[in-house]
Formats: structure tokens, C-alpha cells, sequence
């Protein structure tokens, strides 16, 4: 989940106590080389815990101790599993005093809008998939990204995403991609909510070949090639 408009680079006042569904974090656990389990995020872990009263608090502490309202961008497009998600979303945040009013859009006017960035208060969407890291940590939050739909400019986070760029000893990189993330779990400037992952099954005789998460399947086949 994502947000837009005047507070989009402060941390939401609570994630605590948003969902019980919290499972995953910004690198999903496909990676499972480069993605930490949520309970070695440090301290930003607390906040993947089901705690509405906390919730309450945090939300009193940033100025509304009456709860708040706010639009909840979302989309038909991706099919009624998702708008199911959506209302659980919608009903979790009501239960700590966030009106989200659910503003469904047409999907192309979704990508063209909301998908890019272009909303007020809260939205919902699928993430990208990810191969590796980079794609995912600096795509989401860096500020010349166009994928950084929640317009995250956090010079702290930027610094780590450049370094882990320029560090070439694997190592290393791994200990930045962890501090990043650890980073990241203590701001929340992206809700996380479900990581869904894809299966495939295939001839050993079949290579180059992996899953394709994507609507596009022609490049995947342009690759691939059989060995017999």
C-alpha cells in the first residue's frame, strides 16, 4: 500500500495494527539470499506485529486522536481476489480509526494515474517482481525512479541505495542490502502486506527457462532453448 500527497515522505503514523497479514517486507522472499525474515528487521520488526491499540496511539501522537479519513485508490483490473484484499485492508484500517472511502478506477486510468504516482492518501497495488535487489530497493524509493510511486526522497536511504550500487565485493553488498531493509522497516513509507510466489514446472531438458510472473511471455521464449 502506498501513499501520495503532503506527508508521503514521513512515516505513516502506524502500520501496527493494520492487518494480520504482515508477512513480508520490501525484498520478497523469493530472494531468500538478499530478503530478511521479519523478525531480524531490528526495530523496525514491532511494526509487522498485530497491535491495534498501539495503532491508536501512534495515530494520537501525529495529530489525530479521533482517527482520520482518507481515499483508498485501488483497481478492478487485477481481478476480484484483489478487491477482496482490498476491502480486508479497508476494514483493518477502520478498526483503528482510518475512514479509507475506497475510490476504484477503471485499470488504464489506475496505470496511468494512481500506478504512476499521480494520487492523494492511500492506494494499493501489486509491487514489481523481483530477480535481485537493486531492482526492487532502488526502484521503490529512490527519487529519480519512476517506479518510486510513493515519492520517498529520504537522502539516508538514497546514500545506502548509490553504495550498494558501487560495491562490488558480494559480501559487503549483502551487509548494505540487509541495512537497507532494516532502514526501511523502521520508516514505513511502504505498506507491506502478502508475497505471492509463482511455480513453475519444466523438462530438465528446458533451459534458460524461469517462471514468468508477467503478462509478457515472448521474451521468455526468445531465451529459452532445449537440450536433447
Amino acid at each position: 500500500m502506498r501513499r501520495s500527497g503532503a506527508g508521503a515522505n514521513r512515516p505513516l503514523p502506524s502500520l501496527t495494527g493494520i492487518t494480520r497479514t504482515i508477512e513480508v517486507h520490501d525484498l520478497p522472499r523469493g530472494l531468500q539470499e538478499w530478503s530478511l525474515p521479519v523478525d531480524q528487521l531490528g526495530a523496525g520488526a514491532k511494526y509487522y506485529q498485530y497491535d491495534p491499540k498501539e495503532a491508536k496511539r501512534f495515530l494520537a501522537e501525529a495529530g489525530f486522536p479521533n482517527g482520520l479519513k482518507t481515499p483508498l485508490h485501488a483497481t478492478g483490473g487485477f481481478g476480484p481476489d484483489f478487491l477482496d484484499a482490498v476491502q480486508l485492508v479497508q476494514r483493518s484500517l477502520k478498526d483503528v480509526g482510518i475512514e479509507a472511502e475506497l475510490k476504484l478506477q477503471e485499470f488504464g486510468a489506475y496505470l496511468a494515474t494512481t500506478n504512476s504516482g499521480k494520487f492523494e492518501g492511500l492506494a494499493m497495488g501489486f509491487g514489481v517482481p523481483g530477480w535481485e535487489p537493486d531492482s526492487v530497493l532502488y526502484g521503490s524509493y529512490a527519487p529519480d525512479s519512476l517506479r518510486n510511486i510513493g515519492h520517498v526522497n529520504d537522502p539516508t536511504l538514497t546514500a545506502m541505495l548509490k553504495e550498494q550500487r558501487r560495491t562490488k565485493d558480494l559480501a559487503a553488498r549483502k551487509q548494505l542490502i540487509f541495512d537497507i531493509q532494516r532502514y526501511e522497516a523502521e520508516q514505513q513509507y511502504y505498506v507491506y502486506l502478502v508475497c505471492r510466489m509463482v511455480t513453475g514446472s519444466y523438462q530438465p531438458y528446458v533451459k534458460n527457462y524461469a517462471p514468468n510472473a508477467l503478462e509478457e511471455y515472448g521474451m521468455a521464449a526468445a531465451v529459452l532453448w532445449l537440450d536433447r
